[in-house]
């Protein structure tokens, strides 16, 4: 399956793009921190509460560190051939995992316009790493 070709204007510049579902998942698998948390968004454009939201998921990164986050482009291989992803059909879509590699699930997600709901799952869910 072919790489979906992306627009500059798409990305979130301080997310990890994601396509293809091995990266993914040999993340989650190989976590070195068990309790890190890792988020993964899902974005298509043109859509208005994606284009709104941008510039708070920008941020993130740099607010959260201990963070990983992932950004999956519309139409991505991933998008087919990931139970973790394949099950997106409202934009935007925030995924969140932590101890992926003992629990092996998602943790937690929300759908559409929602900076005070994603930020205040990283907050209530953020440790120290171990």
């Amino acid at each position: 399956m072919s790489l979906v070709a992306l627009d500059p204007n798409e990305i979130i510049d301080t997310f990890e793009v994601v396509q293809e579902s091995n990266t993914l998942m040999n993340f989650l698998n190989s976590q070195a921190y068990p309790n890190q948390i890792v988020v993964v968004y899902f974005a298509e454009f043109p859509c208005k509460a994606c284009d709104d939201q941008k510039a708070f998921m920008r941020a993130l990164p740099n607010k959260y560190p201990d963070v990983v986050f992932f950004q999956v482009p519309k139409g991505s291989p991933i998008t087919k051939n990931n139970m973790w992803c394949n099950d997106v059909a409202v934009y935007p879509t925030t995924k969140f995992f932590k101890n992926f590699a003992t629990t092996q699930n998602c943790t937690a997600y929300y759908i559409g316009y929602g900076p005070e709901q994603i930020e205040g799952w990283i907050q209530s869910h953020l440790e120290p790493l171990q």
